[in-house]
């Protein structure tokens, strides 16, 4: 069974296919991104590279949308999932970084993915948004019975925060977790938006070249969240070119990738700064650790999570049977 089938049995719903391609683009932009592809673009063409950082802004959106349109249940069910989709990939990763260097996991909130909650540095540096991917929604989840805020009012708002945000990472700044709050929150409502017909391979190819200009221009990054909105409502509707299998497979490992490649650079240590042959051998071991680390680790997590989930329903569908004949 291949690691695409496994996710479809492991989801039990639909599964956006499009998106998931593009989901695996970016991350394999942002691991090139690490592995130095902005030195070589410069070095031949002059160009300052590309902010391929705003991939974890597209992320952001796409994390929203995807798991507005797959919750159901309880709050705690839903928390039982996101822990478990989370938790497997980021303590293997967290336990990589300390074999390839000890000293670099100091704080014991790295074990709950809550450093960036302490203003904290992540020993995985890649990890901060995996602190917000989990307890944004959450907290998300739990709020919702007493916050109701029209999606109408809400995904302008979201966007308009997020160009600006946008623009700061251009810029160089971090800002992590309002750049979270800001694209999940977008993500979330573009889930109420009818998919429409939308090219969404220009859109995509608007967006790295927003990516190029925003190195030179940061101003143009404004566009970034614009850009990804038509993606997902494009993405949304029918598969296309991001379904097929190429990116398909990025998809598929893009998040044990994601956080995979930043262990390995940190084992590789100063032989990768300058050397294309060890930059090439990390790159490989990445993407080969990475299909590894997903079909063992990732996929096994959620199904577990899935199968918790599902009791903590039935155990609280009983307590409530249970309290309804008292």
């Amino acid at each position: 069974m291949t690691i695409s089938h496994d996710r479809e049995a492991t989801f039990g719903r639909r599964h956006y296919h499009e998106l998931d391609g593009i989901r695996g683009l970016l991350a394999f932009a942002v691991v090139l991104l690490h592995f130095g592809v902005n030195g070589l673009i410069e070095r031949l063409t002059g160009w300052p590279g590309m902010v391929l950082s705003l991939s974890v802004d597209v992320f952001f959106l796409l994390s929203g949308f995807v798991l507005v349109k797959s919750a159901h249940g309880s709050p705690t069910a839903f928390a039982v999932k996101r822990v478990w989709r989370l938790a497997p990939v980021y303590l293997f990763t967290l336990a990589l970084v300390w074999l390839a260097d000890p000293h670099l996991v100091t704080s014991i909130s790295e074990l709950i993915k809550a450093p960036p909650l302490f203003g904290l540095d992540t020993a995985n540096y890649l990890a901060w948004s995996i602190c917000w991917e989990l307890y944004l929604p959450v907290l998300a989840v739990l709020l919702a019975p007493y916050v109701s805020l029209p999606w109408r009012v809400v995904l302008p708002i979201a966007l308009v925060v997020h160009s600006g945000l946008a623009v700061g990472v251009a810029e160089g700044h971090m800002l992590g977790g309002w750049r979270a709050a800001a694209g999940l929150a977008a993500g979330a409502c573009l889930a109420f938006v009818k998919p429409r017909s939308i090219p969404v391979p220009l859109v995509v190819a608007a967006l790295l070249a927003v990516m190029a200009l925003a190195a030179r221009w940061p101003l143009v990054a404004a566009l970034t969240p614009w850009l990804a909105a038509l993606a997902i409502i494009g993405g949304a509707r029918r598969d296309g070119l991001f379904a097929l299998p190429p990116f398909q497979f990025a998809g598929a490992i893009s998040f044990s990738i994601y956080m995979l490649h930043a262990p390995v650079l940190i084992a590789l240590g100063d032989r990768a700064a300058g050397s294309i042959p060890w930059k090439v051998a990390g790159f490989v071991v990445s993407v080969a650790g990475a299909w590894a680390m997903t079909r063992w680790v990732e996929l096994p997590g959620m199904r577990l999570g899935r199968r918790l989930a599902t009791r903590v329903e039935r155990r609280g569908s009983g307590d409530k049977v249970q309290g309804d004949s008292t």
